[in-house]
């Protein structure tokens, strides 16, 4: 949803469909990386790009099992084809390096709004294997 809680225009309601891709700045703690997709927001299809950075709060562990999800924050700064500057974050928690689910909320420093966003993904690329050095 978009707003600029004036009640002078209607509140919009948004979706889109985001790629990201990180790589690991800290291990174990912070990830960087790019935000790119499209988004259909005031009734026209449009693009959605920017950075982005997360930063883990928690690890969910099973003991022996090593970690079945976190916690993290997220901060990104997305550019619109349609003059949309957006800068904002949210809290995610993610499960077994697959599903995540979180929300949103950004400012629109150029169009004076802000958008509030709830957050499901799925992660479509392969996992990375780990070498066990026991089977080398």
């Amino acid at each position: 949803m978009a707003t600029n809680f004036e009640g002078n225009s209607p509140d919009m309601f948004t979706g889109g469909l985001l790629l990201t891709e990180h790589v690991t700045a800290v291990p174990g703690k912070l990830k960087a990386g790019a935000v790119a997709g499209g988004i259909y927001y005031n009734k026209k299809l449009q693009g959605l790009f920017g950075p982005e950075v997360l930063f883990k709060i928690k690890d969910f562990n099973a003991g022996e099992m090593g970690s079945v999800g976190n916690l993290h924050l997220s901060a990104n700064w997305l550019f619109g084809t349609e003059h949309e500057q957006l800068v904002g974050g949210g809290i995610h928690v993610s499960a077994l390096n697959l599903l995540t689910i979180g929300v949103t909320a950004h400012r629109d420093y150029n169009l004076n709004s802000w958008w509030f966003q709830c957050v499901v993904s799925v992660r479509i690329s392969k996992i990375k294997k780990t070498e066990e050095p026991f089977n080398k």
